[in-house]
């Protein structure tokens, strides 16, 4: 009894405090233990444990599998190739940690490119002779731990009402957007 006691407090603790994939896997290991417990000690009981045991381990790849179909990567990669692949104008494209490093990659990590990636720590460094976009994704600022509150003012304005005078939607899809800036101190620190 005590086993189970211990598994019944571990899944609800994990219940409420972990994410939607971890609830599957705890639910279903609970699950487990009750039938583990209930079911006579017999060989397909047992059999039927394991099988649960194995779908509980498998649920946060198959949960990844699935999430890695839904990713924004191709819409940032298709913008990124139409805008900046042949681009020849000086141009510096700001985002969250994972879309510079995404962009650096798609465009070979060089250095001496036209277009330079950065993210928002960076914005003060920018060279103001180049053409400045801020990439946008909130599933790119999730993967970079980067909160909402964190983004500037100008780029919280675009998700929540209207971009002010001076952000213009370049390409736009529901999973990311992108912006040319005509007045950079939009972007700075209030």
């Amino acid at each position: 009894y005590h086993f189970l006691a211990v598994g019944v407090v571990l899944a609800a603790i994990g219940w409420w405090q972990l994410g939607d994939t971890m609830r599957w896997v705890y639910g279903l290991l609970l699950l487990v233990l009750v039938l583990r417990w209930a079911l006579p000690l017999k060989s397909w009981a047992s059999a039927l444990c394991w099988g649960g045991l194995l779908l509980a381990l498998l649920i946060p790849v198959l949960l990844a599998i699935q999430k890695g179909h839904e990713s924004v990567y191709l819409d940032q990669r298709a913008m990124i190739y139409q805008h900046f692949y042949q681009n020849n104008t000086p141009s510096a494209v700001v985002g969250s940690v994972v879309q510079k490093h995404t962009g650096q990659y798609l465009l070979g990590y060089d250095n001496e490119a036209p277009t330079q990636f950065y993210d928002y720590s960076q914005i003060e460094q920018i060279d103001p002779n180049r053409t400045l976009y801020v990439l946008t994704s909130g599933d790119m600022r999730f993967r970079s731990n980067f909160a909402y509150e964190n983004l500037p003012a100008a780029i919280r304005d675009c998700y929540q009402t209207q971009c002010p005078t001076g952000l213009d939607t370049i390409a736009y899809t529901q999973k990311a957007v992108l912006y040319r800036v005509q007045d950079r101190s939009l972007l700075l620190p209030q």
